[in-house]
């Protein structure tokens, strides 16, 4: 990707700052720009009246004009780029024709539009290509101690190459033995992943050298830089500008070149390897390998896994918790994996006594509980059977008084039944009289 301040093609026109304003993602610009670009500058090899002069120019050409250069050009792109990035080539120009309203055909565009392929360099580095590259001296100290910080930072965080030119001190904090990275901080796209003890060793040295330097490391200070003051003393952090992904491209290059690492050409330009996202292949690769939570994997990739992701916000501790879970994975030094082996046993041992122990609790306080309701039962149990014992005491008095009743209540009917024949008997010897 070329760089926006140092374009090839004049953008002072109009038309171009007005299209410009309209994308606002940095990449998106960087890509469209040089897309565009590439464009003009290839139909300056073509004769009048097929030679676009400029943006002004191109936002006013005719549908005739505009579709024959279309389809000279898309003929030179599908003989020297892959079918895959030939939509990411055309994509700018398409964006700003469709913006100024030009006419063209769409339908011829989308014909000479080849068909996708199987994406080829979806291979990852292993840890031995890995300490390879860290093994490799460079020229200065300085250059060494960025270039093994900027490659542990990279297989261990996961972060792409991008990233790292808007990486400034201040998004990296520690968080026990790691490194905590908030990547593109304030943006939409902002993430947080993390990164390995080694790669925050490394990451520390490389600062010291830079303050033996001179230079003033604050928050705002890039993480990792590109270029240096002509003063033998770095004085102002400001004069220096973020290592960029072009560079970034270059140094492991040149770096790979130093080793003996087997990369196998898959096509013309690409390998089954590739040369700095070879790195982010490898954190996602280990960290499956290790059986973190694909849900966490995804996030600290900072992949938005559709809805999942949309709705899946774990905390940053959470987090962490799973990345520890494949760090010794990630790690590149062989001592550092056993080291870190070793520890996240012991970390699973005192979790697993931890849960152990509280699950004790758990269960002696419900032993506790369960006894407490025997007790009450028994308590229960002791009260009514006293009321029975009382019951039995006060029942046969209560029989007996029935009966009593009933001798009582039969004596008075018989009584009754008595006077009633008195009566009776009087009556007939009164009538006999």
């Amino acid at each position: 990707m070329r760089d926006l301040n140092h374009p090839k093609v004049d953008q002072n026109s109009r038309e171009f700052q007005v299209w410009l304003s309209t994308i606002h993602t940095k990449w998106t610009k960087i890509s469209y720009v040089s897309g565009l670009e590439r464009f003009i500058l290839w139909s300056k090899n073509n004769k009048k009246p097929y030679i676009i002069t400029g943006y002004a120019d191109l936002a006013d050409i005719s549908k005739s004009r505009i579709d024959r250069i279309l389809e000279d050009y898309m003929l030179h792109l599908n003989g020297i780029i892959t079918a895959n990035s030939v939509r990411s080539a055309i994509a700018g120009i398409k964006s700003f024709l469709e913006y100024h309203e030009v006419d063209y055909s769409k339908s011829k565009l989308k014909k000479h539009t080849p068909k996708t392929t199987k994406s080829v360099g979806n291979q990852s580095y292993s840890t031995e290509d890995i300490q390879k590259m860290l093994s490799v001296t460079l020229s200065s100290p300085e250059d060494t101690a960025r270039k093994n910080a900027l490659i542990l930072t990279l297989c261990s965080s996961g972060i792409r190459a991008g990233a790292i030119e808007e990486l400034k001190v201040g998004h990296i904090s520690s968080i026990q033995d790691c490194n905590m990275v908030i990547v593109y901080k304030d943006q939409n796209e902002e993430y947080v992943t993390f990164m390995s003890p080694e790669a925050r060793s490394a990451f520390e040295k490389y600062l010291e050298i830079r303050k033996s330097k001179g230079e003033e490391i604050t928050a705002d200070s890039w993480a990792f830089i590109n270029t240096r003051s002509n003063s033998s003393r770095f004085k102002n952090y400001t004069k220096f500008k973020p290592l960029d992904s072009i560079t970034v491209l270059r140094l492991i290059s040149i770096v790979i070149e130093k080793t003996n690492i087997q990369r196998k050409k898959v096509t013309s330009t690409r390998f089954n390897i590739q040369t700095v996202h070879g790195f982010r292949k490898f954190f996602n690769t280990k960290l499956n390998h290790a059986k973190v939570h694909p849900n966490d994997i995804e996030k600290l990739m900072g992949h938005q896994n559709g809805l999942k992701g949309l709705y899946y916000t774990p905390q940053s501790k959470d987090l962490f918790e799973s990345y520890k879970q494949g760090l010794s994975s990630l790690l590149v030094s062989q001592m550092d994996r056993e080291i870190a082996k070793t520890k996240h046993l012991q970390d699973e041992l005192v979790k697993t006594e931890t849960e152990s122990h509280q699950k004790v609790e758990v269960l002696s306080q419900k032993l506790n509980d369960a006894l407490s309701r025997i007790s009450e039962l028994e308590s229960e149990i002791q009260i009514r059977q006293k009321v029975q014992q009382v019951r039995d005491v006060i029942v046969p008095k209560s029989k007996r008084e029935k009966e009593l009743e009933t001798i009582i209540c039969n004596l008075k009917m018989k009584l009754e039944s008595k006077q009633t024949s008195q009566i009776t008997l009087s009556h007939d010897e009164a009538y006999l009289q």
